[in-house]
């Protein structure tokens, strides 16, 4: 006896786990099983190759951080936002998740608390 093993890709992986909840769905709908066992499970994740994550050089960054000077409040939000991904490394979630609420002051030092993608979760620093 034998056992083979087949390789699919991530997207094969993820079309056939979403045709497998549609007919436990279907199935529902006519009564014939009462939950779905698919719907809690989740395809691999995707992950990038490191070639194909692409930087900015530092004069790239510099000429980007140059599109936002002035003082107008949006000028001065989206050069804290550059800042913030360009030079900190926060990801595009943790920029969102920020709020006024996590910004604070103590002994002349200035901070912001930074969540890693749910704010309702454990906090990347302070």
């Amino acid at each position: 006896m034998s056992i083979f093993m087949v390789v699919f890709r991530l997207a094969t992986i993820e079309l056939k786990l979403q045709v497998v909840r549609r007919f436990y769905d279907a199935l529902i709908e006519h009564k014939m099983v009462e939950r779905n066992p698919a719907k809690t499970v989740k395809a691999p994740a995707r992950r990038k190759s490191p070639a194909a994550i692409k930087y900015l050089s530092q004069e790239q960054f510099i000429e980007l951080l140059k599109l936002t000077e002035g003082d107008r409040p949006k000028q001065i939000r989206d050069r804290l936002i550059l800042g913030l991904m360009g030079l900190q490394g926060l990801r595009t979630v943790e920029v969102r998740n920020l709020d006024f609420g996590h910004l604070s002051s103590t002994n002349n030092r200035k901070s912001i608390l930074v969540y890693a993608k749910h704010p309702d979760g454990h906090p990347l620093a302070a």
